[in-house]
Formats: structure tokens, C-alpha cells, sequence
């Protein structure tokens, strides 16, 4: 999507059509130590009211600044030593094959599978708390 307003825009209203908003859950979450990168729950979000032009605006906001690829190579090792040493529930080969593939093609924004989709139901959006304070 980048930050491309109207696609952006399209994809977000078709998503939030289908949410059934729920105030029982926790509006954002960290996805890393500084908190730099936040997972935003679009059901909470919803709940409390939350403006879709407005989390555009976040969205544009966020995809504008460079993610950090140090630091995201940083922890993507600590990934590798978790699945090492069987912290998580991934193979050491199959690890090994996703990292260089996604290292050959620059660490694009990836999608669920349809399995997880269909089991978790995810409704979020990774954006930078920064964004997400300023533009609130």
C-alpha cells in the first residue's frame, strides 16, 4: 500500500466493514523494546471511536519514515536464537530458507496465510507510535 491515500483508504474501509469493534481489547500493543513500532487493534480502535481518515493519516505517516533495517536484523537474530534453542515452534531449516528469502527481496511487507487469517482473525496495522501520538 505505501502511501498511497486512495488505496490505502479502499483496502482500510472493506477491512473495517467486516470488524465487530470490541472494547475489551487493548488498543495498541509494542512490537519492540522502545516501543517504536506499535500494532494498533482496529477492533478497539473501532470501539472507542477512532476516525479511519484519521488512522489513514497514521498509516501515510508511518510508511513515509525508513524502517531501521539494523535494528530489525538485530532482533531477527534473536529470533534465530530462539527458534535454536527451541523457544519457538519453527525448524532451524525452514528459518534459515524464509530469512534468505525475504533477505533477497529487501524485507518486503509480507501478508498472513489464509490458516491464520482464518484462525486469529487478525485486524491490526504496524505503525510508528510517533505517528500515532502526533496525529492522534
Amino acid at each position: 500500500m505505501g502511501t498511497d491515500t486512495a488505496v490505502i483508504r479502499r483496502y482500510l474501509l472493506r477491512e473495517i466493514a467486516t470488524l465487530q469493534p470490541d472494547p475489551n481489547l487493548s488498543l495498541w500493543t509494542p512490537l519492540c523494546p522502545d516501543s517504536t513500532l506499535i500494532r494498533l487493534n482496529l477492533r478497539r480502535y473501532l470501539s472507542d471511536g477512532g476516525d479511519p481518515e484519521k488512522l489513514i493519516e497514521i498509516m501515510v505517516c508511518s510508511a513515509r519514515i525508513p524502517p531501521d533495517m539494523q535494528a530489525l536484523h538485530k532482533r531477527w537474530r534473536y529470533v534465530g536464537e530462539w527458534i535454536e534453542h527451541h523457544r519457538l515452534p519453527f525448524g532451524r531449516t525452514d528459518f534459515t530458507a524464509f530469512s534468505a528469502q525475504m533477505d533477497s527481496a529487501n524485507w518486503p511487507i509480507i501478508h498472513h496465510s489464509r490458516r491464520f487469517v482464518e484462525r486469529y482473525r487478525p485486524a491490526y496495522r504496524v505503525l510508528r507510535r510517533d505517528c500515532f501520538r502526533q496525529l492522534q
